[in-house]
């Protein structure tokens, strides 16, 4: 039977020539990736071929699909062919290119996909919604590993919802592979997990799988449960989760290739349910092959009071036979950071030195200086000197920056500062002196002894850091206040910064009042012809300083409303608090500066927080008490609640959490 597709997209293609009508197209008029699409005829010819069917595949993902972002007028067109190829039997490296049709897919369900035109998008999603009803022919295909990628195809067709889930759970025979029966329960979980399904889809699905039950010995147990939450997350615990990862019929390669332990499992099912990281951590489970402590990770990333259940557990695998376990829960048990505290001699027993000497130093504990010295001096590089920070994701056992290891050891400085003298005097990498200077900050007048070393860097390019570390060093810092008033009546872009580290330090107004009257606010630091062609715009150094002059900079009120006036998507960045701040420091008035931490503070209604938070946070501590009962209900809703605030992933979301839940605690009460 003659099998054909509208033209306008890829010609007539007929069953037994899945490339007929290809010449018939005009490909050097359309476009992908990597410029016209001269060349996307010869890659689909090459798909017949064993040989180079592979690669070509590759190609065609490039320049189709490229990097998952884009969709162009080829995609549409190559479509068809596409899935005329995967249809026959005889085309070799058919999986792949199912795999393919589903990158297509997947990025056709995204909103945020990018497209050549409209148009493009469109005929490409008209292009896949024709092909449907063929492409699930294939859940029936001989090839089991067809009918794997099948499946999995399948769990992307939203827009042909319905018809899918029906094909999905009437087939036509009973599927005896079992990896295949696996992925068809997921992927009608998953289809319905998106809200695509009708009610009446959606309820006679519901209905199939709660009639397959909850029987012990079913190899599809785990499937069927994983299905059911997605479709209906109250329907199924967690802990009948868990009782299916026990389940003896289990096998974990028909989930996820290569799994081979149920705790592998976890991570894929994808909960940060409380009740897996206590599975994971069970004595049974220790002896496991598989880590699964990332997934534990996860879980105390969501969770505030998972941190108190699961800390002795993580504390007892110290004396674990497995060293990358060890290493793992030092890991873990330095992002709980003061929760770990009562297991901090067993911490400071543990092999993994590295995770070790952090969970340490985050207590404030002596007995990490030693080390810590090392590190400085780099006779043992043990942490990065740059910070790693991500989002999203699994969690991550990346090792934590020197910075981030240092700047809890201020009470500690006294047995530091030598090491970080030294180095100083001898460092010329920007990304260290960053560092080094951000510690010495960190540390405030415990810091006092290197101010001899941060004197000759302001004359470099690194003169902002330092000035920022004599800032926080405070009084201690008054031998650089002839370098700083220098360099603050000369001009130039360290001149803002000198300026305000000499009014900190000694308390004269007069070089940061003259720097500031130099030019429009938000023009510091620039030549004359950039400060007349740049528009002014708002700068945390201006308002820092601002901020700092308070009353004294009273003129500069008027100027730092308008720019906030004029720029309200600027409110709920750093910039914007503190200009908000800087306005209530010089009039009194906190009305707009209450303006711009409203939008600044609304992220935490929805779970999330950010710097600029954390910076609105400290100024209200130093504001009257009207301006903390504003925000009390807020701020009372974030520490009550036990979810975590999201920023960045990782143990930095644990310690970014308790770092916000502090500052609002430290806030004077009603």
């Amino acid at each position: 039977m003659r099998r054909t597709t509208p033209a306008r997209y890829g010609g007539d293609i007929h069953a037994d020539d899945p490339l007929a009508g290809l010449d018939g197209i005009d490909w050097t008029s359309l476009r992908h990736a990597h410029g016209d699409a001269a060349d996307v005829p010869d890659l689909l010819r090459a798909l017949l071929d064993a040989s180079t069917a592979e690669p070509a595949i590759g190609e065609l993902d490039a320049a189709l699909v490229h990097q998952g972002a884009w969709i162009y007028d080829s995609t549409a067109r190559a479509l068809p062919f596409l899935s005329a190829l995967a249809l026959d039997p005889a085309t070799p490296a058919r999986v792949p290119l199912i795999e393919l049709i589903g990158a297509v897919t997947a990025l056709l369900n995204d909103p945020a996909t990018g497209g050549d035109s409209a148009e493009a998008t469109a005929a490409a999603r008209s292009v896949l919604a024709a092909e449907t009803g063929r492409l699930l022919s294939l859940l029936e295909d001989q090839d089991p590993a067809v009918r794997l990628a099948a499946g999995e195809l399948s769990a992307g067709f939203t827009h042909d919802a319905d018809r899918t889930a029906t094909k999905l759970i009437r087939p036509r025979t009973r599927e005896k592979d079992r990896r295949v029966a696996v992925a068809r329960v997921l992927a009608v979980g998953t289809l319905g997990a998106t809200g695509a399904l009708s009610g009446p889809a959606h309820a006679a699905v519901l209905d199939w799988l709660v009639a397959a039950g909850d029987r012990p010995g079913d190899p599809l147990r785990l499937a069927r449960l994983v299905a059911r939450r997605r479709l209906a997350p109250a329907s199924v615990s967690a802990t009948a989760l868990v009782a299916a990862l026990d389940d003896r019929a289990l096998v974990p390669d028909a989930y996820q290739s290569g799994a081979k332990s149920p705790a592998a499992l976890v991570a894929w099912i994808g909960d940060s349910d409380l009740a897996f990281a206590h599975y994971l951590l069970r004595p049974g489970r220790r002896r496991s092959t598989d880590d699964g402590l990332a997934q534990v990770g996860a879980v105390l990333g969501q969770s505030r009071s998972a941190t108190a259940e699961l800390v002795p557990e993580l504390a007892d695998l110290l004396d674990e036979p497995s060293t990358a376990r060890r290493a793992a829960a030092t890991h873990l048990l330095a992002a709980c950071g003061e929760a770990a505290r009562p297991y901090a001699d067993r911490i400071a027993a543990s092999d993994a030195r590295t995770s070790a000497v952090w969970a340490l130093a985050r207590l404030s504990d002596r007995r990490a200086v030693d080390t810590l010295n090392d590190a400085i001096r780099q006779t043992r590089p043990l942490y990065p000197i740059t910070r790693e920070y991500a989002r999203g994701g699994a969690y991550s056992f990346a090792k934590p920056g020197l910075a981030d290891v240092l700047t809890p050891m201020g009470p500690h400085a006294d047995h530091l500062i030598e090491a970080i003298r030294v180095r100083l005097q001898h460092e010329q990498r920007a990304p260290d002196l960053r560092t080094l200077t951000e510690v010495l900050a960190a540390w405030g007048p415990a810091a006092g002894p290197a101010v001899p070393q941060l004197i000759p860097l302001l004359d470099t390019e690194h003169a902002p850091s330092a000035c920022t570390a004599l800032i926080a060093i405070g009084n201690a810092a008054a031998p650089a206040a002839t370098a700083l008033a220098s360099i603050a009546g000369a001009g130039g872009p360290s001149a803002p910064y000198a300026a305000r580290a000499l009014f900190r330090i000694t308390g004269d107004p007069a070089p940061l009042l003259a720097v500031l009257r130099l030019a429009s606010f938000g023009a510091t630091g620039r030549t004359e012809p950039e400060r007349l062609t740049d528009p002014p715009r708002l700068r945390a150094l201006d308002a820092w300083s601002l901020a700092d002059l308070g009353p004294l900079a009273a003129e500069r009120a008027g100027p730092v409303a308008e720019l906030l006036s004029a720029d309200p998507a600027a409110w709920p960045t750093p910039a914007g608090v503190e200009s908000g701040y800087a306005h209530w420091r010089m009039t009194g008035d906190a009305s707009l500066c209450h303006d711009v931490f409203d939008v600044a503070l609304e992220p935490l209604v929805h779970g999330r927080q950010n710097a600029a938070i954390r910076d609105a946070l400290r100024h209200l501590s130093t504001m009257e008490p009207a301006s903390v009962r504003r925000y009390q209900p807020l701020l009372r809703a974030v520490v009550d609640a036990d979810e975590r605030l999201q920023d960045h992933s990782g143990w930095r979301r644990i310690a970014e959490d308790d770092e916000t839940r502090a500052l609002i605690k430290a806030l004077p009460g009603p």
